[in-house]
């Protein structure tokens, strides 16, 4: 710290089965006023609430706390006047703890929440940063988030790795909490449970939409998001292979139910629709159909499978599926419907990292 440092990169993780250790950091390392990167990688240090003074020209943070009792980091960031970008990596232990974090130039802020034992005893993350634009959720359930003061977010992240199949009330009110601080965001990823029951804002703003579905009944929650996302112009749905290898398909299965009235956003606005990993059953037909029918806008209707897949859950062959979405009715003169298929077989597929072949390009 006297020698003006300006980047400072801690790795600080004792062996856990050895005698616990405990460290501080010196109060020179908040003082310094050279000091813009600070990464801290450790399951053993002890961090001071911050205080008015502290981390004069901190810019970038990322703290990865590991299997340890790391309540003292819920007050960390809660004065940092110039950050623009926070990582926190954190696998908590129980613990009555809560995150705080103020910084009123924070721009991007990424979370990996995890916690260990019960999660209800984490009290969540209370954010204070009125230029936040980026925000990354991820974790295997959902935190508690409580946005202050946020103006329209650009970018919004939520990935879940775990969830409950039928949502608690619990997770109900975490997921409307969240989403309901970021109404206006213009592009929305989530990856995670079906949120139709929760109470589901209205999109503004937003012009991207990409959306990894689970289970097999998630079409009324694709639905409602469209329903309240008068502005949406690109769709992105990826469908979750998996759900439908087994027999739990047919237990959880219900029809495509087209809503009476269209959305604004499928008739004036949509222009780009992908859907990949499509299977070919009914209703996720029924969705491609019902797209096509309104969408009066629509460029482009991209559709990723692979022979493989489809025979496994359909026994349908690729020139078969080919000819079912062909004969689909456009509203759009200038749409163009692209069917792509995969080379690559069942248990390997995934579109990120496979070879696709343009079969039949429809531009009728």
């Amino acid at each position: 710290m006297r020698h003006e440092v300006c980047e400072l990169d801690l790795s600080i993780c004792p062996y856990q089965w050895r005698e616990k250790t405990e460290l501080n950091l010196p109060p020179r390392v908040f003082l310094c006023k050279t000091l813009e990167i600070l990464k801290v990688h450790s399951n053993c240090i002890n961090y001071p609430p911050t205080k008015p003074g502290y981390f004069p020209s901190l810019k970038f943070a990322k703290v990865t706390a590991q299997y340890g009792d790391h309540s003292s980091m819920g007050e960390l960031f809660c004065n940092c006047p110039v950050l623009e970008e926070l990582s926190i990596d954190a696998h908590l232990m129980e613990k009555d703890v809560k995150i705080w974090i103020s910084a009123p130039e924070l721009k991007t802020l990424r979370t990996r929440i995890l916690v260990n034992g019960d999660e209800r005893k984490f009290k969540g993350i209370s954010i204070n940063a009125p230029k936040l634009e980026n925000l990354f959720v991820y974790g295997t359930d959902l935190t508690r988030y409580v946005l202050r003061n946020a103006k329209p977010l650009v970018k919004a992240n939520i990935e879940l790795t775990n969830f409950e199949k039928n949502l608690s009330p619990e997770l109900l009110n975490r997921a409307t909490a969240l989403l309901a601080g970021v109404p206006s965001v213009g592009y929305l990823y989530i990856s995670g449970p079906n949120y139709v029951a929760c109470s589901l804002p209205n999109f503004c703003n937003l012009k991207q939409l990409k959306l990894i579905l689970f289970g097999c009944s998630y079409l009324e929650y694709v639905m409602e998001l469209l329903k309240r996302s008068p502005k949406l112009e690109d769709l992105v749905l990826d469908i979750d292979v998996r759900s439908w290898y087994s027999e739990e398909y047919v237990e959880g299965y219900e029809p495509f139910k087209p809503p009476e009235i269209v959305p604004i956003c499928v008739v004036s606005h949509l222009k780009t629709v992908s859907i990949t990993h499509i299977t070919g059953h009914d209703d996720q037909l029924g969705v491609v159909k019902y797209l096509l029918k309104y969408g009066q806008v629509l460029r482009n209707v991209n559709i990723f499978t692979c022979g493989a897949l489809l025979f496994k859950t359909r026994h349908i062959t690729e020139e078969k599926f080919q000819r079912k979405i062909l004969k689909y009715h456009k509203s759009s003169n200038t749409c163009e419907v692209e069917v792509k298929y995969e080379n690559k077989g069942v248990v390997s597929f995934n579109c990120s990292d496979c070879t696709s072949t343009v079969l039949y390009v429809d531009r009728r």
